[in-house]
């Protein structure tokens, strides 16, 4: 989704916990605008001597045009492609291989309460169509820097799943990634030094946009690997 996101894993694997959080929310006015979708596939690489030996594309349908690509040798490096690179693989035919066990699939409800933007997600992985993780994404959907969002995402979050966001000031429902963000207005991505004003601008405004969107892919990524741990 635009803006800054929060990307919190909910404990549990029953979708009625899920339920019963969008219940609450409705209350205070919060409906629902659409359906969301992830995906992550994992290629391994067939060739011994080969220096990336997987990686793997994320995909979201908040960036339907896109898709996100990582290797196993540099981890804290995206790659953001076309969506049609999804097909890459089927080229590589005897070259890289399909992890369908580690294949993983998200599906879910967006709903929107003000400035804010909230999806439930449950999560499943393989072959298997069971629930493994619940995940929710909380996003201020204007487009700013992160340090200023931060704040207003920890509120949020505080007052409509206080359960979910322990710690001094909510922190601890943060992952690293946007942890970094909110430190150093930064990512994988070098954003451009300007003042706030021209980066809310034409090109600076389009690449402080991609930074967000890899800072919100990353933080699926990171629970997307909790989950698989606990299998």
């Amino acid at each position: 989704m635009p803006g800054m996101s929060a990307v919190i894993r909910v404990p549990g694997n029953e979708k009625q916990i899920l339920d019963d959080k969008i219940s609450r929310l409705e209350i205070f006015g919060a409906v629902e605008v659409g359906k969301v979708r992830l995906e992550s596939c994992v290629y391994r690489s067939l060739m011994d001597q080969a220096k990336y030996r997987s990686f793997q594309i994320f995909t979201l349908s908040d960036f339907p045009a896109t898709c996100f690509v990582m290797n196993d040798a540099e981890p804290d490096r995206m790659l953001t492609a076309d969506l049609s690179f999804r097909e890459f693989p089927t080229l590589m035919k005897g070259v890289v291989e399909y992890e369908k066990k580690l294949q993983v699939e998200g599906n879910g409800v967006k709903y929107r309460l003000g400035d804010f933007q909230i999806n439930f997600l449950t999560i499943s992985t393989g072959q298997s169509a069971a629930i493994k993780g619940l995940l929710l994404e909380i996003g201020f959907i204007p487009t700013c820097l992160p340090k200023y969002s931060g704040e207003l995402l920890i509120a949020f979050g505080t007052q409509h799943f206080p359960e979910l966001f322990s710690g001094p000031s909510g922190s601890n429902a943060l992952t690293p990634t946007l942890k970094k963000a909110f430190t150093d207005n930064g990512s994988a991505d070098i954003l451009p030094k300007s003042t706030p004003e021209k980066l809310m601008m034409g090109d600076s405004m389009t690449v402080l946009s991609r930074a967000s969107a890899r800072i919100t892919v990353a933080q699926y990524i990171e629970k997307i690997r909790e989950i698989r741990s606990h299998q």
